[in-house]
């Protein structure tokens, strides 16, 4: 697969700089093991061989076009940083000029950005141990950093609330009082008011009442579209108030011609349940008796029952008199009978 010239070019930077820091871990060996001191020598030739003039004049515009790019600095990480600072360093002590400018550069922007001093990171140290000791204050700026930037946005978040806060505050209270200065020529209330303006002429009444505005086109038709659209509100309102007051009435009519259905009801549930009276038992037995002679005599029976209507005390003592007199009839033949038979035996 190929590679893009900036992935090429990273790459190089990379390889550069794992062999200077071979390179001077091999010196520091050197120093430590005179055993060595041949088979480092030749380790030293060797990278001197790979780093040819070309090629570090490559490395050097490469690092130098890096550094002096702002995207470098927002978006490289910290081993990059590392590999480059580490890079620069070693090609400035060859006497390249162009690298010694990247490294100073370098130097500045981490002292600046991350609170460092490349020169006190390591300064006892080489190669390798150097490189670990400058990449681990990168990291651990790079976490004091982030908290402080996270301290930062909170700070800054709560100072935006606290404006925006502010802001709709002092808003809301130029809009009520505008509301109310308005809402007295219409004699309505500002609550009211408000409800029934739109955003729009919210915000030119607003612009209105703090340029002390008092006559505006658009003040005017502010009043005109309230007035009319609170009279349309009480309108209706009443409607409303007159459709439920109907409505309570025939349910109030409904429930009382439930309740006297209901004590109809009970009434004749109860007379049909109780025994029957004296007058409506002597109906029964005149009624009984009529249609018994109605059957021998209709023209006496109807007479009787024409009698018993016409009767001036409603036909029950009529009835009653009847019916006894019948009875002492009865009881008086009863009684001959008796008589006779007591006689005929006294014989």
């Amino acid at each position: 697969m190929s590679q893009t010239p900036a992935e090429e070019e990273s790459e190089i930077l990379q390889d550069f700089s794992r062999i200077v820091r071979s390179a001077t871990m091999a010196g520091m060996q050197i120093r430590e093991s005179r055993e060595r001191q041949q088979q480092n020598k030749a380790q030293q030739s060797q990278a001197a061989e790979r780093l040819s003039r070309e090629r570090r004049e490559q490395v050097s515009h490469t690092l130098h076009r890096d550094v002096h790019s702002e995207m470098f600095w927002q978006h490289a990480g910290n081993r990059r940083i590392a590999d480059n600072l580490t890079v620069a360093q070693y090609l400035a002590t060859e006497g390249d000029a162009k690298a010694n400018s990247s490294y100073m550069l370098m130097a500045d922007k981490i002292r600046d950005v991350y609170g460092l001093s490349v020169e006190a990171v390591g300064h006892d140290l080489d190669g390798r141990d150097r490189y670990d000791a400058l990449l681990a204050a990168l990291d651990d700026a790079n976490a004091a950093g982030r908290q402080r930037d996270e301290a930062y946005r909170r700070d800054m978040s709560a100072a935006e609330e606290r404006n925006r806060e502010g802001a709709e505050r002092e808003e809301a209270e130029d809009l009520l009082e505008a509301a109310r200065h308005e809402s007295a020529e219409i004699d309505a209330t500002p609550e009211e008011y408000l409800d029934a303006l739109s955003p729009e002429q919210r915000e030119s009444m607003v612009d209105d009442f703090r340029n002390d505005i008092d006559n505006s086109d658009l003040r005017q038709e502010r009043l005109d579209s309230v007035a009319l659209s609170l009279a349309e509100k009480s309108e209706a309102e009443a409607d409303s108030d007159n459709a439920r007051a109907d409505h309570e009435e025939r349910e109030a009519k409904e429930e009382s011609e439930d309740a006297d259905r209901k004590r109809v009801e009970e009434t004749t549930h109860m007379s049909e349940a109780r025994p029957r009276s004296t007058d409506e038992q002597l109906d029964t037995d005149m009624d009984r008796h009529l249609d018994t002679v109605a059957k021998t005599d209709p023209q006496a029976a109807e007479s009787r029952r024409t009698q018993m209507k016409a009767h001036p005390e409603g036909g029950k003592n009529f009835k009653q008199s009847t019916m006894d007199s019948k009875q002492s009839k009865a009881k008086t033949h009863t009684k001959a009978k008796t008589a006779d038979r007591e006689r005929s035996m006294s014989r």
